[in-house]
């Protein structure tokens, strides 16, 4: 992952530390409530990429950073 939120997938407590990156853009008005939301089911686990919980709403990567290439190299 890169930006803001590049956090290593697959540490223990790595998506709760992602979340709480996002829960800061957030704040920052980087990214959307729905976007947040995404980032909030996806910090349950640790090992899965939040781009697949973005694209599985169908929303974008926030502040359009490029996570899908980073996502392709993870998987």
């Amino acid at each position: 992952m890169s930006g803001l939120l590049s956090i290593a997938l697959g540490g223990k407590g790595s998506g709760r530390a992602r979340y709480g990156r996002a829960m800061m853009l957030y704040v920052q008005g980087g990214m959307d409530a729905a976007q947040l939301e995404a980032y909030r089911v996806a910090s349950a686990h640790d090992r899965l990429h939040p781009a697949l919980f973005l694209a599985d709403r169908g929303l974008a990567v926030p502040g359009g950073m490029a996570e899908d290439d980073d996502m392709k190299q993870e998987c």
